[in-house]
């Protein structure tokens, strides 16, 4: 039952409702609702179908029932363009905020889903905004279904090259054998159904094994070789051009250690010589002041010499 407010409550579609996983690795749901019948703030009633939808969240996982134990908080708005979107559709698409959003276990195909957020629904005043709107319950897991291109020797065996697309992302053995349908000349849409309950959880060490290419794995087409072959010259390029970038540092940081050294011996050496012609400046000038008060009296020392001589001359005339 998705629940929208405190007074409208809509049944789930089992069938139309589903939580899908995509061979990129991500995930998203979709909730459909029937229609029903709802009391509204005007008293006349009306009813609605409502349909939310959340894609393009992301599985770092192997296996479908690894989504079982994900927790996803949303603050704020989702963003949508390339990041995970989410969406309310009452009487118009309505922003989801404040979302959280947990798989809590699976029965058999079914996964165990809680869903809590605030929705835009623009109806009336009581659902209006950042509307309340919650779920509980179980979602049928649809599987993963993808079209692909497969061109030349691949189209003897198009099944085979839907695994091979499968296994970039997800475990293969996690899902039932694929059903391969044409759709055009080179084109083909695949389908791979969950794994049954009682089949094994693939393990990440045999999958990186095999990604690997470990003895005893399954053969691999030309255009995977290739893709391994890039992925390896791309890390080999990295990695020489990290040490190239750890060379140019060093070389640089030493060219600063020998310019500052130089430059404070320079200092050192600039200030000694500095200093001594300092000390040679001071001495002159002390010898010149004293060259200057011996030999060129000033004109009141020269009136004052001049009158007491001639005090002196009167007193022994006197």
């Amino acid at each position: 039952m998705l629940r929208i407010g405190d007074d409208w409550a809509f049944p789930i579609d089992d069938e139309a409702s589903r939580l899908w996983l995509s061979p990129k690795g991500t995930w998203g749901l979709e909730l459909v609702c029937r229609e029903t019948a709802v009391k509204t703030d005007d008293g006349l009633g009306a009813s609605f179908a409502p349909r939310l939808a959340i894609k393009d969240l992301e599985f770092d996982g192997l296996d479908w029932r690894e989504l079982v134990g994900l927790e996803v908080y949303q603050h704020g708005a989702w963003q949508g363009e390339g990041d995970p979107a989410a969406v309310l559709f009452v009487v118009e698409d309505g922003d989801l905020s404040e979302t959280k959003l947990r798989i809590t276990g699976h029965r058999g195909s079914e996964l165990a889903v809680e869903l809590e957020t605030l929705a835009d629904v623009f109806f009336d005043d009581s659902h209006d905004k950042e509307v309340p709107v919650r779920f509980q319950g179980f979602l049928r897991f649809s599987g993963v279904r993808f079209r692909f291109k497969a061109e030349g020797a691949a189209t003897r065996d198009p099944g085979r090259r839907a695994s091979e697309l499968l296994s970039v992302h997800l475990a293969p053995q996690a899902f039932g054998p694929p059903e391969v349908t044409k759709v055009s000349a080179g084109l083909y849409e695949a389908f791979f159904p969950p794994a049954l309950e009682d089949a094994e959880p693939p393990t990440r060490e045999l999958d990186l094994a095999d990604l690997k290419g470990a003895s005893g794995s399954a053969p691999v087409s030309a255009e995977v070789n290739v893709l391994r072959q890039s992925a390896r010259e791309l890390l080999d390029a990295m990695r020489e051009a990290r040490h190239h970038d750890r060379g140019v540092r060093r070389r640089a940081r030493r060219g600063r250690a020998r310019r500052q050294a130089r430059g404070a011996r320079e200092r050192v050496a600039d200030g000694s010589r500095r200093g001594r012609r300092s000390a040679r400046a001071r001495r002159r000038a002390r010898a010149g002041a004293r060259q200057v008060l011996v030999r060129t009296p000033c004109d009141a020392c020269r009136v004052l010499a001049n009158e007491r001589d001639a005090r002196d001359d009167r007193r022994f005339v006197g």
